[in-house]
């Protein structure tokens, strides 16, 4: 065999390597995080909900990367003390599915939202929206104004922002090579970046004790979440 030849052979080898790394984790990752609400059907797929509670109606929608353990970790309980809270994983986030090309659309969130609403018969819900939840939370608010009984902002995101999305999401787009790339280097990088990435998020402030695990970080390590 020529260099060449055991060069393409090495890098073969160690992308086969990466993708059952990737496989077994994501296996792991589902057996150590399973979901812990119901399921609602939202338009061709499933939204996954945890609800508690009794009287007027609190939704609370997860930012960027995350999952509704992002509640329970924080607030849910204390929602729930007062009000019928009910906390959300976003189409392709935790245990929902993505069935349309453009489900990370704020609009098309909404309104996949608004069919798992009437499903569990919500009126006027409020809406929790942390970070990119804002965007999907006022999509809603004015296409659904007479179904809204109001907006919370958590760092919520209303307008376009300068700097456009880390690399690796940009990589992650690309036709074919997102999918290698989401297969090969997502958890792996998920592994070394991880504890880093949460001290960023909360910067300056300190990460809560234990946040990693209480918050399921690791399901956004999963190709098709990612």
């Amino acid at each position: 065999m020529t260099v060449l030849s055991w060069l393409a052979l090495a890098v073969l080898l160690l992308l086969a390597g990466l993708a059952l790394f990737t496989r077994i984790n994501q296996a792991c990752v589902e057996r150590r995080y399973p979901p812990i609400g119901r399921f609602v059907r939202a338009g061709s797929g499933d939204m996954h909900m945890l609800e508690a509670g009794a009287g007027p109606p609190v939704v609370m929608i997860h930012g960027a990367s995350s999952n509704l353990r992002e509640w329970t970790a924080s607030i849910f309980d204390d929602v729930a003390a007062r009000h019928r809270a009910i906390a959300l994983d976003r189409p392709g986030f935790g245990w929902s599915t993505r069935r349309a090309d453009n489900a990370h659309d704020p609009r098309v969130q909404a309104r996949l939202c608004r069919q798992a609403f009437r499903e569990l018969g919500l009126e006027r819900p409020i809406l929790v929206a942390h970070s990119w939840a804002g965007a999907l939370a006022l999509a809603y608010a004015l296409e659904f104004p007479e179904e809204t009984g109001g907006v919370l902002f958590l760092s919520g995101v209303s307008h376009p922002w300068p700097g456009g999305v880390g690399w690796e999401h940009e990589a992650a787009s690309v036709p074919l090579l997102g999918r290698l790339f989401a297969w090969t280097l997502v958890a792996p990088g998920y592994f070394v970046r991880a504890e880093a990435g949460i001290r960023n998020v909360f910067r300056p402030n300190r990460p809560p004790d234990h946040y990693r695990e209480a918050a399921a970080t690791a399901l956004y390590s999963r190709p098709a979440t990612f």
